[in-house]
């Protein structure tokens, strides 16, 4: 099952930053996330990046 897009809603990669992170912290965590996207799900996953305190619901759900 893929979108318009050519990705995969079954996979997501999630770059979570947290509300101290330095601009390098950032920029690091989505480096690698956008490394995992591509080579392991070959650009064909969801990349998103959630911000500390913006969370959505099924983002938290995740670690609890």
């Amino acid at each position: 099952m893929h979108t318009a897009d050519g990705s995969d809603p079954r996979h997501v990669v999630y770059c979570w930053q947290g509300r101290h992170s330095s601009n390098a912290e950032a920029g690091g965590a989505m480096l690698q996330a956008t490394d995992m996207h591509t080579k392991q799900f070959g650009g064909r996953s969801t990349l998103t990046r959630v911000e500390q305190n913006a969370e959505p619901a099924h983002f938290t759900r995740l670690f609890k």
